[in-house]
Order: C-alpha cells, then sequence, then structure tokens
C-alpha cells in the first residue's frame, strides 16, 4: 500500500531551527492523499533542517522544542503526530520523549474502554 494514500507529512525543506518554529511554514502538509481521497489518518512529522546539522539536532531533538512542536502540529493537523522523522536520533531526546507520548495516548484509550 503506498503511505501517502493513509498518511500526511508536513514540511521537509525546513533550512533553520526558525523555520522548525514557525510552525504554520513547518507544519503544512506538503504530502498526503490526493484530492477527492478520504483524510489521512496519520501524520508524520518532519524534525529536522537541510543540510543537516548535528548542532541543529541538539536543540530540535530536545524535549522543549520537540514537544512544543509536535504539540503545535497536531493542534495544527487535527490529529497526533503518529511518526517523527529526524536526523540524528542519538542528539536529544526524541526517542524518550516519542515512547512517552505514546504511552499516554495508550493509557487514555485503555481508561477511555474501561
Amino acid at each position: 500500500n503506498y503511505l501517502y494514500n493513509y498518511a500526511e507529512e508536513t514540511e521537509f525543506e525546513s533550512s533553520s531551527l526558525a523555520d522548525l518554529e514557525n510552525f504554520e511554514y513547518s507544519c503544512a502538509v506538503t504530502r498526503g492523499p490526493q484530492e477527492n481521497a478520504l483524510e489521512a489518518d496519520f501524520l508524520i512529522v518532519n524534525n529536522f533542517i537541510t543540510p543537516p546539522s548535528s548542532d541543529a539536532s541538539r536543540t530540535a531533538n530536545s524535549k522543549d522544542f520537540l514537544s512544543k512542536r509536535l504539540t503545535n502540529c497536531a493542534n495544527l493537523r487535527g490529529k497526533r503526530p503518529n511518526f517523527v522523522y529526524v536526523d540524528f536520533w542519538s542528539e536529544g531526546v526524541t526517542a524518550q520523549l516519542v515512547q512517552y507520548a505514546n504511552t499516554e495516548a495508550a493509557n487514555k484509550i485503555s481508561s477511555a474502554t474501561t
């Protein structure tokens, strides 16, 4: 199955941290279902700058920066991010933050069904 039949993806050509912090720009969907298709169920958030920079990734992948960005993209897109694409994943706390967010979402679903 073609990913973009089911997922929408945010801007992937941000050239600076300021671009990433401009949520109207960086959370805009650049790829996703074609016109007249069903709405995407999944949201891919690109959280990196081009060209790649390990220094910028330390900031972009930090807890404060990334959680603010994911929250703003979720609010603008009307859905929770399902995939977070980063450069230099070992810089910052990306894996821990995404795991925490997934646990919180699973707990909400679990408590809503019991």
